[in-house]
């Protein structure tokens, strides 16, 4: 969310204005930490479509909300002096940011999962509901994400074909072994647990190169990230 970016930018706060500022981020944080909760509670009885139907009017309230709390804290972030800090400074100030990111963690860790739930077994509905505030945003964030991870995933796919001279049958070969090309079995699967799409083909040059994409779940379902091969 685009409140924990700015939580991670605000620990250049002075200590002195850090006192008399924190009160009030803390009271906001806490009452922006309720409404997403809230948000997140309902989303989980969203288990078919049907039930999706009958709560899009309160997810969307709901959204709407944590959207308007969420710019309210930004603006009082960015109304704080971000001055040099000295080493006395610094450490008082870090604490209470962290506080305030212990506030939002779990249930920011908690909507994370149920996205990926959503996007994986109900594509539809998870369509439906995908242009609500939080959803929204995250759209952009996991979007770019899975795009940075198909180059990754290509680079290590020609990493692997130089060593081996063959390019790899499936992307599990590439965290495999004792130095995998990838650090994680996880870094093949994208933002919602799906793996990547995989092929080698010719990209028109008549040499064949790697292809790595997937399809975002959002709007109507096919729009690709990272390089589909050309169709024949």
């Amino acid at each position: 969310m685009r409140v924990l970016l700015v939580l991670a930018l605000a620990t250049f706060v002075p200590a002195s204005r850090a006192d008399e500022k924190l009160p009030d981020l803390v009271a906001d944080t806490k009452a922006y930490r309720e409404t997403f909760q809230e948000f997140v509670e309902t989303l989980k009885l969203v288990t078919d479509k049907a039930a999706a139907e009958r709560l899009m009017p309160r997810l969307k309230e709901l959204g709407a909300k944590v959207d308007a709390e969420t710019a309210a804290l930004e603006k009082k972030f960015s109304k704080i002096d971000r001055g040099k800090r000295t080493a006395e400074q610094s450490p008082r100030w870090e604490v209470d940011i962290t506080k305030l990111h212990a506030l939002l963690q779990p249930t920011q860790k908690e909507f994370n999962a149920l996205h990926t739930k959503l996007a994986a077994t109900m594509p539809e509905t998870f369509r439906a509901i995908g242009q609500i505030g939080p959803f929204r945003h995250k759209q952009e964030t996991d979007e770019v994400l899975a795009n940075i991870n198909c180059r990754m995933i290509e680079t290590a796919s020609k990493a692997y074909y130089l060593k081996h001279g063959d390019w790899p049958t499936k992307l599990s070969q590439l965290t495999e072994g004792e130095r995998p090309y990838l650090e994680s079995p996880d870094a093949i699967k994208d933002p919602w647990g799906r793996e990547f799409q995989f092929a080698v083909a010719d990209d028109g040059d008549g040499q064949p190169r790697p292809f790595v994409w997937t399809i975002s779940p959002y709007g109507d379902g096919k729009k690709v990230l990272g390089k589909a091969p050309p169709k024949k």
